[in-house]
């Protein structure tokens, strides 16, 4: 395996060759970001998807969204990017009675976006008697799991792009979670925070060491990551 990080950046189906640097903030609950600085022959657009690895038979998606703004300067193109999610973060009026969560879910796929839900979790099957909602699509998910009652409610978009709706505890996490990961290589900035070399599968949601992951920037090659004690609620 090598020790260098390698990305494939790929932008409308066109993999983009020269990345000079790259951001891209990830949190639990709340739209991802990024921001490129790339040299292209043609100007971006479409969708964007990163893929980080060690090795190129290895590559793990990390990324994908679409382009929000972007300039070009000196020869390069500056992108700054969302994820899917953030087709929620417009106004997303919802009135449903007697639904389920999944009727609610159907009211905001309407905005361009996939949900996934746990299989068999209880709270899917629950009638609530109304939903009335008239902020942002982000503000409906949230509401979600206050309405429903749900113990450690989250939501996030998947690699895939597929946004992700119930409990922590139904989600992927607990069963990726990482309890052998050398301390060492951890170089803490607070109590909550820290930064690491760049770990293609570390995500907001997942379990490192005991810690909850609720937020992950990598920088280049480098991650900056929060964390909280306590499992995660959106």
């Amino acid at each position: 395996m090598s020790t260098r990080l390698s990305n494939t950046l790929t932008i409308g189906g066109n993999t983009v060759t020269n990345i000079v640097s790259k951001t891209v903030q990830l949190d639990i609950a709340s739209t991802g970001r990024a921001k490129f600085e790339v040299v292209a022959e043609q100007e971006p657009s479409g969708l964007v998807e990163l893929h980080l690895g060690y090795t190129l038979d290895n590559m793990i998606p990390y990324f994908l969204g679409v382009i929000e703004s972007k300039h070009q300067a000196n020869g390069r193109w500056y992108l700054t990017c969302r994820e899917l999610l953030g087709a929620l973060s417009f106004p997303a009026p919802v009135a449903v009675r007697h639904p389920t969560i999944k009727a609610v879910l159907d009211e905001l796929t309407k905005l361009g976006v996939e949900f996934v839900t746990p299989e068999n979790a209880e709270y899917l099957n629950k009638i609530t008697p109304a939903f009335y909602h008239s902020g942002t699509g982000i503000e409906a998910l949230r509401q979600i799991g206050k309405v429903w009652g749900i113990n450690d409610f989250i939501f996030q978009q998947r690699p895939d792009g597929k946004i992700f709706v119930g409990s922590w505890h139904d989600s992927r996490w607990p069963l990726a979670a990482i309890n052998d990961f050398p301390e060492h290589t951890i170089t803490a900035k607070s109590s909550t925070t820290g930064e690491l070399i760049a770990i293609p599968k570390l995500r907001p949601g997942i379990k490192l060491n005991g810690r909850y992951i609720t937020e992950v920037t990598l920088i280049n090659d480098r991650m900056h990551i929060r964390w909280s004690n306590k499992p995660l609620n959106a």
